[in-house]
């Protein structure tokens, strides 16, 4: 018995071996992820996609990759975790596909040695084909009948002070934001105020001056200063909460609401941000939100102007469950787009969600026990919805009406 458990032992040591290595053959430049002081406290998930600038030359081009090599170490890769897509500024051709890397260490080397074909930054190119690429995400998520998505962030890299076509760019910047509400905007350059022009004109919930970052000239610095700023920022930016009838406009399309729901996981000690957009609801009356919670308590904080509610702030309403056994507390919304808000603006739905203060002592007698629990203290949560209706959907509706009615018109000319 004692040979054959130090035979498994063996083997497992081989494979955990050879794994490391495979990880990143021939990547000797990368470093260990070490301690991170300033670990930020949230549990949000992203989808990180970058925009490589190759047109100042090789040095500025390897710069780019050591910052984006750094970023893999730092964010949470893994498969139904967070995932890095690169494409380049010249064409917005795809450099390295999202789908191809669930293991950090890999695409952290890969990342140091990728090929980058050069040529001059062309974002309006670049934006046209990122427009194609989330509206492809959309009808996916409208396929698969997705309750929520990861933090969307777009990155736009610059090695240069300056910026051409700035009215073209935010053009087309404004026709991404109008296909895919829910992205952010950040910006890594040479000079944060690169951007300024384009940031200035654009919605400023989607392109924050927060999320302009000016790069680091070494890598020490990207690691210890550039990094650690880009990733906090990244954790208080919001995940999408999706309902599937509101990215499609064919009036064929049905869905059950009473079957939709969003499940997730936070963990003690951390804080997940959601934002609801109001492209979801913009036609409901009497909207109810409900979160129930399982393995744990929690506090949920709901603002309408806040990414980042907290209690006690202004325009921030929280609500918290008190046993460690399954809970609910429902948010009542009533007609949170009102006409006069439909004609000029109506905002997004915030919410924070964290483990109830009160009861953040750790217990172990009620640890998770669903498939798919990030960890045994994770605690678990599910939103549901009553009279979710959203643009598309009346949109339809009132198509359809003005249809019957010049069908009626033309019938009483005859």
């Amino acid at each position: 018995m004692d040979a054959l458990v130090s035979a498994v032992v063996q083997e497992v040591n081989n494979f955990a071996g050879n794994s490391m290595q495979d990880d990143g053959p021939g990547c000797q430049n990368v470093p260990s992820q070490g301690s991170q002081p300033d670990d930020p406290v949230c549990d949000t998930m992203a989808d990180l996609t970058v925009v490589v600038d190759p047109s100042q030359g090789d040095s500025s081009l390897q710069a780019q990759r050591v910052f984006l090599s750094e970023m893999a170490l730092a964010m949470n890769i893994g498969w139904n975790k967070s995932y890095m897509h690169i494409v380049s500024g010249v064409d917005g051709s795809v450099i390295v596909d999202k789908w191809n890397y669930t293991n950090k260490a890999q695409l952290a080397c890969d990342l140091q040695r990728v090929p980058v074909p050069s040529g001059q930054l062309d974002l309006v190119t670049t934006l046209a084909e990122l427009n194609t690429y989330y509206q492809n995400q959309l009808d996916q998520e409208m396929s698969d009948g997705a309750s929520r998505s990861n933090t969307q962030i777009l990155m736009l890299l610059r090695a240069s002070s300056r910026l051409d076509n700035e009215d073209d760019v935010t053009s087309s910047l404004q026709t991404l934001f109008d296909t895919f509400p829910d992205i952010n905007i950040f910006t890594v350059t040479d000079n944060r105020n690169v951007f300024n022009n384009v940031q200035q004109n654009l919605d400023k919930r989607q392109f924050s001056s927060d999320n302009m970052f000016t790069t680091e000239s070494s890598q020490q610095g990207i690691r210890e200063n550039l990094v650690p700023s880009v990733i906090t920022n990244m954790c208080q930016t919001p995940s999408r909460f999706v309902y599937p009838p509101c990215h499609t406009d064919g009036a064929s399309y049905s869905f059950n609401e009473n079957g939709h729901e969003f499940t997730y996981y936070v963990e003690p000690g951390k804080i997940t941000y959601l934002r609801l957009g109001p492209e979801q609801f913009l036609s409901s009356q009497g909207l109810t939100i409900q979160f129930e919670s399982s393995y744990g308590a929690l506090q949920f904080c709901q603002s309408r102007s806040d990414p980042m509610p907290a209690d006690g702030n202004d325009d921030v309403t929280c609500q918290v469950t008190e046993s460690t056994s399954t809970n609910q507390v429902e948010f009542n919304l009533g007609e949170p787009c009102s006409d006069d808000f439909k004609n000029k603006y109506c905002g997004a739905i915030y919410y924070s969600i964290q483990q109830n203060p009160a009861m953040a002592q750790p217990t172990y007698d009620n640890l998770c026990s669903d498939d798919d629990c990030p960890f045994p203290d994770s605690i678990q949560f599910t939103i549901t919805h009553n009279n979710m209706r959203c643009n598309s959907a009346a949109a339809g509706a009132a198509s359809a009406l003005l249809l019957a009615a010049a069908i009626l018109a033309r019938q009483l000319l005859l």
